[in-house]
């Protein structure tokens, strides 16, 4: 049981971290879109 739990453990821990990583760098390019759409006449 300890090993099946520990396997467990680490699965759902990188699951956590890639939907993390996912939702923080959709979040970084959907506030990226955002700001080169408003601001496209200060980029040169």
């Amino acid at each position: 049981m300890g090993d099946v739990w520990d396997d467990l453990c680490i699965m759902i821990i990188l699951a956590v971290v890639l939907f993390l990583a996912f939702a923080i760098g959709l979040a970084i390019v959907m506030s990226r879109e955002g700001q080169d759409s408003s601001n496209d006449k200060k980029t040169p």
